[in-house]
C-alpha cells in the first residue's frame, strides 16, 4: 500500500544569509496547530541567497515541483528575502500550470521588501554591524 501524500504542505523560506532551521519554532508551532499539515523548511537558498531573486525564485520552485505531492494544498510562508524567493517560484509555478496539480492555499510573508527599500545607507550600517560586531571592535 502507498502511502498518502500530504493533505498540506506549507513551505517555509529564510531570508538573506539565512538557514532553514531560522524558522524551525515557526514550523513546530504551525505543525502543532495544524495536525494534516507536513511543514518543509527547504535547503535550497541556505548558501545561495546573494545571486539574484530569480534564481533564488528558481531554486524554490524546482523544489516544490520535485518534493510536493499533486492533489495537496499548497501554502508559502516567507521571511524577508524568503518572502521574494516565495513570490517569485509561485508565478513561475503559475507559469507552467503547476497549480493545476496542487490547490494554492496560503501566501504568507514577513518583515518581506515588496515595493524596495527606500533607504540603502542602512545596509551599509547593518553590513558594518554584521562584519565587525556592534561596537565596531
Amino acid at each position: 500500500m502507498r502511502p498518502r501524500p500530504p493533505e498540506h504542505v506549507v513551505i517555509l523560506q529564510h531570508g538573506l544569509e539565512g538557514h532553514p532551521e531560522d524558522l524551525g519554532r515557526l514550523a513546530q508551532v504551525i505543525e502543532c496547530s495544524i495536525p494534516e499539515a507536513t511543514v518543509m523548511l527547504p535547503a535550497v537558498n541556505a548558501i545561495n541567497s546573494q545571486d539574484g531573486l530569480y534564481a533564488g525564485g528558481r531554486r524554490l520552485a524546482d523544489y516544490v515541483r520535485e518534493f510536493v505531492s499533486p492533489g495537496c494544498r499548497l501554502s508559502f510562508v516567507g521571511h524577508s528575502l524568503g518572502g521574494l524567493y516565495c513570490r517569485i517560484a509561485v508565478a513561475m509555478l503559475f507559469e507552467c500550470g503547476y497549480f493545476r496539480q496542487v490547490v494554492p492555499t496560503a501566501f504568507i510573508t514577513l518583515a518581506t521588501p515588496h515595493v524596495g527599500i527606500l533607504d540603502h545607507s542602512i545596509l551599509w550600517r547593518y553590513a558594518a554591524i554584521w562584519q565587525k560586531g556592534p561596537t565596531g571592535a
